[in-house]
Order: C-alpha cells, then sequence, then structure tokens
C-alpha cells in the first residue's frame, strides 16, 4: 500500500564514514579501508508521536489570544523587532548607514534587556530547565534575524556573545557539524518528518503498478539523502510483490556555477563533499534493500537536456522538499545582486516550471513554510523555536543551538536578503537616495525621516501560485496521507489541517509548513 505505519522502523541512512559515539559525531577517510561494506551502524528511526505529550499553554497575559502565537510567543515582541528591523532596511535603502546601525544597536540592546527580565523564561524552565530562562524562542529568532540584517546591510555582527556555533575549520568539520544538527532535528521535531513523509506518500500514490522506472527530480536532496530512505524501502517492497526488477534514479538539481558564485569556493566544495556523501549512502543503502539506483547530480541549467534524454524514458517524479521551496521563491541560490526586478525573477522561476511541465511528471510534490512577509517571518521560527525546546528532555543546549545555526540561520540570511532587495526594489519611503526618505513618523540616529512600516512592499509569490500560473492542477492527497499527518501529531503541541488540496503542520495556533501536490 505503501502507507506510513508508526509501529514500523523506518530507516533513516547517514552516510557510510561518519559514525556516532557517545553522542559525539565523527568521521573516517571516505577511502578508510575499514570503510568498505560498513553498514552497521545504520539502524532504524523508530518514529513514536504518542511518547510526545504536550504541555498545556500558560494563562495569557492581558490582550488575549491575539497576543500569543504558538504555545506562548509573545507577539508584541516580536513585532518590536519587526519595527526596527524595518526601520533599518528602509535607512540602509536610501543609503543611511548610519541610521541603520543605530537602529539595529537599539534592537540588539532591546533584546538583550528581555532576555534578562527575570519574568521572562519562567514558562519554559517546567518544560525543559535544560536550556531555562536563557533560552527565549522569540528571543533567538529575533537574534538571528539582526545579525542577518546586520549582515547583509552592515557587513558585520551586532553581538559579541558566543551564541552561535564557532565557524568550521575545514569542509569535513563544517559537514560533520551539519550532520549532528539535522540528525538532531529529525530526531526532535514532526517538520522534516511531517514533509518527508507526505511527499514521499504523494509520490507513491500517483506512481502506477506497472511504473518499473522512476525517475525521481529533487530540488534538495537533503542531507544524506534521508527523505528517501523510506521511499526506497516502499519501492523494493512492490517490486518484490510484482516479481519485476525495477530502478530508481534520483536526480538532484544543483546551484549553476559560474559569475554568480565566483569567488565561493568553499561554499561550492561544501555542496559537492554534501551530494557526495549522500549519494554513497543511498547506493549503499540500496544494496540493503535490494533495489538498482542510480544518483547523479546537475546543474540547473541542464534541466532543458535532461527533459530531452528522458522523454518517455521512466515515470518521472518532482520533488520540491521544505529547504528547496524557499530557495526557489529566491532565484533557485541566484546570488548575484542585480537589480532586474521581482517581476525578472518571477519570470525565470515561472520558466523552470514550464521545463518542468513538459518532462510531463507524474506528480509535483511540494512543502512549503507558511509565510508572508517579515513579521510572519519572526513568528514561525520563534514557533519552530519553540517546538525544538519543548521536544522532550533528550534535547541539549548545544543540540539546539546546533539545529538553529547549520539549518535554521542560512534560511533566515536568505529570508533577510529576500525582503531587504523587495524593500530596495520596490523603492519604499520615496527617499531622494542621499538619505533623506519622504515617509511620515520620527528620524532615528542622523538620517531623515523614516516610515514605521513597509507598506508598499510586494511579497513574492508563493510556489502555489507560481505552480498554478504555470499550468499545474493540485492533486487531493490519499487517506493514507492523511491518516499520517493525524498519526504523526497526535499527543503533541502539533496540529494538522486540511485546507482544500493542501495538509498544513501547525504548532499550536501558528501554521508553520504545507504540503500539496500537483500535475
Amino acid at each position: 500500500s505503501g502507507s506510513f505505519r508508526s509501529d514500523m522502523p523506518m530507516k533513516h541512512p547517514w552516510p557510510p564514514n561518519i559514525v556516532e559515539r557517545g553522542g559525539h559525531i565523527t568521521t573516517r577517510p571516505l577511502n578508510d579501508p575499514s570503510m568498505m561494506n560498513k553498514v552497521g551502524h545504520i539502524g532504524h528511526m523508530n518514529v513514536h508521536p504518542g511518547h510526545r505529550q504536550a504541555p498545556p499553554p500558560p494563562p495569557l497575559p492581558h490582550g488575549g489570544h491575539n497576543m500569543i502565537v504558538g504555545r506562548c510567543v509573545r507577539l508584541d515582541e516580536l513585532s518590536l523587532a519587526e519595527h526596527h528591523l524595518s526601520l533599518a532596511a528602509q535607512a540602509a535603502g536610501h543609503g543611511d548607514l548610519v541610521t541603520a546601525q543605530a537602529i539595529l544597536a537599539r534592537l540588539n540592546q532591546q533584546t538583550n534587556s528581555i532576555l534578562c527580565s527575570p519574568t521572562r523564561g519562567s514558562e519554559y524552565n517546567s518544560i525543559n530547565p535544560k536550556l531555562g530562562q536563557h533560552y527565549l524562542p522569540s528571543h533567538r529568532a529575533i537574534f538571528h534575524f539582526k545579525e542577518a540584517f546586520a549582515s547583509r546591510l552592515l557587513g558585520a555582527s551586532l553581538s559579541s556573545a558566543a551564541a552561535m556555533i564557532p565557524p568550521a575549520n575545514n569542509a569535513m568539520d563544517h559537514i560533520i557539524n551539519k550532520m549532528s544538527a539535522y540528525k538532531s532535528f529529525f530526531d526532535t521535531s514532526l517538520i522534516p518528518q511531517f514533509a518527508h513523509f507526505t511527499a514521499n506518500q504523494a509520490i507513491l500514490d500517483a506512481l502506477a503498478d506497472g511504473d518499473d522506472r522512476v525517475h525521481v527530480i529533487d530540488f534538495e536532496l537533503g542531507f544524506a539523502g534521508g527523505q528517501w530512505a523510506s521511499f526506497m524501502q516502499e519501492f523494493a517492497q512492490r517490486s518484490i510483490k510484482s516479481g519485476r526488477t525495477s530502478e530508481l534514479k534520483i536526480t538532484t538539481v544543483v546551484r549553476d556555477t559560474g559569475a554568480a558564485n565566483a569567488g565561493d569556493g568553499s561554499r561550492q566544495d561544501n555542496d559537492v563533499l554534501e551530494i557526495q556523501l549522500a549519494k554513497e549512502n543511498l547506493l549503499q543503502f540500496a544494496k540493503e534493500v535490494g533495489l538498482n539506483l542510480e544518483v547523479d547530480a546537475i546543474p540547473l541549467g541542464k534541466l532543458q537536456g535532461l527533459m530531452k534524454s528522458e522523454a518517455g524514458a521512466a515515470a518521472i517524479v518532482v520533488n520540491f522538499g521544505y529547504g528547496s521551496a524557499a530557495r526557489m521563491m529566491g532565484g533557485l541560490d541566484d546570488d548575484d545582486d542585480d537589480d532586474d526586478g521581482p517581476a525578472s525573477s518571477e519570470t525565470r522561476l515561472s520558466e523552470l516550471l514550464q521545463c518542468i511541465r513538459r518532462l510531463k511528471p507524474r506528480v509535483v510534490a511540494l512543502a512549503e513554510s507558511e509565510t508572508e512577509g517579515l513579521l510572519e517571518s519572526l513568528q514561525f521560527y520563534a514557533c519552530v523555536f519553540e517546538s525544538l525546546h519543548e521536544s522532550g528532555k533528550h534535547v541539549t543546549a548545544e543540540a539546539v543551538h546546533n539545529i538553529e545555526s547549520m539549518i535554521f540561520g542560512p534560511e533566515i540570511a536568505d529570508a533577510a536578503k529576500a525582503y531587504i532587495n523587495l524593500c530596495s526594489r520596490n523603492q519604499v519611503g520615496g527617499g531622494d537616495g542621499h538619505g533623506h526618505g519622504h515617509g511620515h513618523g520620527h528620524g532615528h540616529g542622523h538620517g531623515g525621516n523614516y516610515r514605521s512600516r513597509l507598506p508598499n512592499v510586494t511579497p513574492a509569490p508563493s510556489c502555489r501560485m507560481l505552480l498554478q500560473k504555470s499550468g499545474f492542477s493540485p492533486l487531493h492527497f490519499s487517506n493514507a496521507a492523511e491518516s499520517q499527518a493525524s498519526c504523526l501529531v497526535k499527543n503533541s503541541g502539533f496540529n494538522f489541517t486540511k485546507q482544500q488540496e493542501r495538509l498544513v503542520l501547525g504548532w499550536y495556533n501558528k501554521p508553520l509548513i504545507s504540503a500539496s501536490a500537483w500535475v
């Protein structure tokens, strides 16, 4: 049937040369003879959502439910941060970096005063005293956005505290840290489990019984290719039951190398190493389950050539995972800083989707965050951090900060970049280009008058909107997919709702990510 069962152990493979001892991740050289055919450390992952008992929310402060998002994240703190970040972006857009720095410094000071308040943080101590009142989810979200804005606008950090994971000494150290973060995230959070299992179920449901050759085009291979372990198990079982030989090919689409990434060799080196580790891992796992597997990576610019070579050769499915959906909206890692406007970016994305449509995929699986605008992004990450905080007694401060820095820190940096670029391209504030805006409100620092909000910033369209504009139609999820989602969120602060053709995962009253399928 291909459906998910909570009592079935899930294989979640990790690269054969990366091993875990006593809670620490270590590595061996890829060419180490002792690594040959070593798969004993690739264990089973049991998903027991029933073991997560959600704590009751605390009493609401004066103002009612509209003051709280998630379990007990306060909207007033996030709104204050949005106010400062918006003003800083507007000031920098007018070339007034002195004012932008002063605004961010003020936010830094106010955030620290919230952190040190004896009345803040007590609501979390009873849930996870390991982190205590010095871990406030809203503060952590504000911290990462503040640092991302400062880095983008000023090229510097505003924090002297050792709140971030130290940079890795080399590419392998970076990979090891990232591996540890992803493993901790999958072990402690329902977010990746919901995204992976729901997408896999949609793909399995779209395949016909006679589809013995399947080609997955994946825009987010994921660290170690972890999403595809359960899919490979189910696909191999189908082959055994049918008595036919099945072939699976996974092609991951990576960023183009070129002028946009010139001088960023370390980033490219990390990408190459990650893909190589994932490829070796998946090939090893395919041998375990008796599946013929091919794994390849192509740059985005060669997708057109793939379309010609794969016409009619196999059943094609496309996967836009949670991380890749965000990058898709940001231009698929287009790091150039041209000012050709959001219309040009949307045109490039539409062309990509038209190319995918010509492949005639059986299904396009999509997972994306439910955010629109800066304030919703702050709410989203504050609630994600809160859910990590309450994920259980086994989570440590080190693990949480590692997840923050290695997984969500880069996402927040991309979100800050996108927001700042939108502010600049929309030319909000009516400035004259010399730091003198014509909006209303009071100036800060040495600059002119800036608006306290940026109402003219037009958010980028969602992936769902672009898919519809490109001619795709939404599919209904099967009963198996809905039952799977319901099982995952049982007895947790998470919930899932069905909104038309989408399945939406939420944390208390805050929608986090949605899953949809298209054809």
